[in-house]
C-alpha cells in the first residue's frame, strides 16, 4: 500500500541540512552538520530516513523546499534537488507542477 509522505529539503542554512518526512501527521527529521556541503549531504539523509520509517520514493506525493531566507547557494541547491526529484517522481514541489521552476526571491540577499 503506498502512502501519502511530504518531503522537505530545507538547505538555507550554511551549516546544516535538515530533511524531514510528514505522513499522517507525524514528522520525522533527519539532520547533519554539513559546513556547505549540502549537495553531498541530501540524498543520503533521504535515503536514510525514508528506510529508517519503512518508506520508498515511490511514498513521496509532494516536496517542499524552503527558499524564503538564507544562505543563496544552499537554498538553489534544495531547489535544484526538488526540482529533480520532483520530475522524476512527477509529483508537485511547493505546490506547482513538477515541471514548473521553483521561485527563489532574491531581494533580501546581501551581496
Amino acid at each position: 500500500m503506498k502512502k501519502d509522505v511530504t518531503l522537505i529539503i530545507d538547505t538555507r542554512s550554511n551549516e546544516k541540512t535538515v530533511i524531514t518526512l510528514v505522513s499522517d501527521g507525524m514528522k520525522t527529521e533527519e539532520s547533519l552538520q554539513t559546513n556547505h556541503a549540502h549537495s553531498q549531504a541530501v540524498l543520503p539523509l533521504i535515503e536514510k530516513l525514508l528506510a529508517r520509517k519503512h518508506f520508498v520514493l515511490g511514498d513521496i506525493r509532494n516536496i517542499e523546499v524552503p527558499v524564503d531566507t538564507g544562505s543563496y547557494t544552499g537554498r538553489r541547491v534544495g531547489a535544484a534537488i526538488a526540482q529533480t526529484l520532483g520530475t522524476l517522481l512527477s509529483i508537485p514541489v511547493n505546490g506547482k507542477p513538477a515541471n514548473q521552476p521553483v521561485e527563489i526571491p532574491y531581494d533580501t540577499d546581501r551581496w
